[in-house]
Formats: C-alpha cells, sequence, structure tokens
C-alpha cells in the first residue's frame, strides 16, 4: 500500500502521510490508483505517476483525488454484512498543490 499526502488543504499535511493520490479522468469517468509507473484511464487521456513517496505528476486533464486512509480503514473494519456500507473521507485535491505537478501546464 502506498501512503502519501498532499500538504493544499485541511485534510492534510507533510508530517502526517496518511492520504492515497489517485486520479479521475473527466472524459471517462475511471478513477485510477497512482503508482510510480505512469497509471492511465481507460480512454489513454489521463495519466499520473509518483515521482517520490510524496510528490506526483500528472496530465492537464487529469483531476487528482484522496483518500484519507484511516477513514478507509475505519470503513473496512466495520463493514457490514448488508445494507449502507460504512462512508470515509475521499476529497478532490486543489488545482494548486505542492505535491503534484501537471506536466504541459504553464505557472
Amino acid at each position: 500500500m502506498v501512503w502519501i499526502i498532499c500538504d493544499c488543504n485541511s485534510y492534510t499535511s507533510r508530517s502526517n502521510s496518511t492520504k492515497m493520490k489517485l486520479l479521475f479522468c473527466p472524459d471517462c469517468k475511471d478513477v485510477k490508483r497512482l503508482h510510480f509507473n505512469k497509471t492511465y484511464c481507460k480512454c489513454k487521456k489521463s495519466w499520473g505517476r509518483y515521482i517520490n513517496e510524496i510528490d506526483a505528476v500528472i496530465n492537464s486533464n487529469a483531476i487528482p483525488l484522496g483518500f484519507d486512509n484511516p477513514s478507509l480503514a475505519f470503513a473496512l473494519g466495520l463493514r457490514p454484512m448488508e445494507g449502507r456500507g460504512r462512508t470515509f473521507d475521499a476529497f478532490v485535491i486543489p488545482k494548486k498543490c505542492q505535491t503534484i505537478s501537471v506536466e504541459g501546464e504553464k505557472e
């Protein structure tokens, strides 16, 4: 499991590596977890990859998402046999984020 963070909003800080980065493709609506090798969505219009344990690069079509791993682990631990499952914290990572660079985007 990859534990990462983004220090761009109230959910995160560099000293607390409890977030997992994913990418969302607005074209095919696919969601993929980032890895060190380039990860593509189904339609190949969005991609991203880790460049180290914290920082990632995505293309300008991709929208980065984050999961709060402790919240997800808690929900998984309380998974019911039936009915509505437990909720967990997820968020859209802001457009300006120190731990994500966008390839093809001018600063």
